[in-house]
């Protein structure tokens, strides 16, 4: 990100792009999580049985 920003010297450009850049990452983060979730099987939940008195 430095690497793309280094030759910019237009500091209100340089921070719209930098907006950009962080919302695509975040963007994409969260779909990856999302279709994870949809791909994966169901949730199995491994816990001890409870104890009767």
């Amino acid at each position: 990100m430095a690497g793309f920003l280094y030759g910019e010297t237009s500091t209100p450009r340089t921070l719209v792009l930098l907006f950009f850049i962080l919302a695509f990452l975040f963007a994409g983060f969260y779909l990856f999580i999302r279709c994870l979730k949809v791909v994966s099987p169901k949730r199995r939940i491994r816990s001890y049985p409870m104890k009767r008195l």
